[in-house]
């Protein structure tokens, strides 16, 4: 399943058409009455410390209803993730990720070692239009107590965020792909 949204922004006067999908079927049960404790902890291995969805998801979570904890042993919903590319990326890569799913690895295949044909490339490659991407895998983790029995559920969904041939800068374009991001992740609730 997946879903597509599109963002327009005035900063650099271009429209920027900002696609997100989700894989899977993230449908996570409502929660029962005083069940709604959440964890929520999204690892960032890239260089862009500052585009980290964590904090952003929490305050979605909270602005639900949902009551946020510090530990596993006390949440009856836990969201696990990590990101796993954020940036600028061929438009290549970004065609392979919307297809992708949670856990896969994404590569470009390498290109030959003519040396004319890669300075060429580059030329054109800093004139041309940018593309940019977010991808988080999440997993989400629900147990809940019905009628004194526990029913635990887990989901395993990829997130990706991105935006092909865009002149805007990073600085303008990730911030608004993160929100991206983190709206997929609290609508699933």
């Amino acid at each position: 399943m997946a879903f597509g949204c599109v963002a327009h922004t005035g900063g650099s006067g271009e429209k920027m058409d900002i696609v997100t999908t989700v894989s899977g079927n993230p449908m996570v049960d409502p929660p029962m009455p005083g069940q709604n404790r959440v964890l929520v902890k999204i690892a960032n291995p890239t260089d862009l410390q500052d585009l980290n969805p964590q904090e952003a998801v929490k305050n979605g979570m909270a602005a639900k209803g949902y009551r946020l904890v510090d530990y596993p042993d006390q949440a009856n919903y836990t969201i696990m993730g990590r990101i796993v590319q954020a940036g600028e990326t061929e438009p290549q890569l970004l065609k392979e990720a919307y297809r992708s799913r949670y856990g896969t690895r994404l590569s470009l295949q390498e290109s030959g070692d003519d040396m004319l044909a890669n300075a060429v490339g580059q030329l054109v490659g800093e004139v041309r239009a940018k593309s940019y991407l977010m991808i988080v895998d999440l997993k989400i983790t629900s147990q809940q107590q019905i009628k004194n029995k526990a029913r635990r559920r887990t989901i395993k969904t990829r997130i990706v965020s991105g935006i092909q041939g865009t002149r805007a800068p990073a600085e303008e374009i990730m911030p608004q792909i993160r929100d991206k991001v983190v709206h997929s992740a609290v609508s699933m609730f």
